[in-house]
């Protein structure tokens, strides 16, 4: 898989594994029958790509050769493709169950087994994921680990803000 298309799933990903899910804000029906979806009662937690760090600020950060190696061994050949897999096939099933409610007319009963897999596959992505950050901690000094995530977390702010 090339470098562009990994960090694409990856990005894609990550937006699947928001910490807190939007809220429904109301259940009126909009004209094309869709209800409105509003803030979330809490504040999310924004989505930081752990890549990012190493990629994008190893100069900011002093990222050493050494370090970037073992980023590169440990997670990024070693993690992400895991992770990818494991969302790629969640979206597949999703696709599944989207064309098996709007075109099949399909029972909830029909779709649950789809419905567990993709719970099961979003729930292993997300232990991967969390293990990455784990072994992102372990690679980095917490200097660099603090630093690279106020940087990220500073990003994801100004991207979240840019929209408003």
């Amino acid at each position: 898989m090339s470098i562009s298309k990994l960090l694409m799933v990856t990005i894609s990903m990550a937006s699947l594994l928001m910490a807190n899910p939007p809220t429904v804000k109301e259940s009126k029906k909009t004209s094309g029958g869709a209800i409105t979806v509003g803030k979330p009662q809490n504040e999310l937690v924004p989505i930081i790509l752990g890549g990012a760090m190493i990629m994008k600020f190893s100069s900011e950060l002093n990222v050493t050769s050494k370090q970037s190696e073992a980023f590169s061994n440990r997670i990024y050949m070693s993690m992400l493709p895991k992770i990818a897999k494991l969302m790629n096939r969640a979206m597949e099933l999703e696709n599944t169950v989207r064309k098996g409610m709007y075109d099949e007319a399909k029972t909830v009963e029909e779709l649950k087994p789809y419905l567990d897999e993709i719970a099961d596959l979003k729930k292993q992505a997300t232990m991967h994921r969390i293990n990455m950050y784990l072994t992102l901690r372990d690679i980095l000094t917490k200097e660099q680990y603090d630093k690279g995530m106020k940087i990220l977390k500073a990003k994801a702010k100004a991207k979240a803000n840019k929209g408003k």
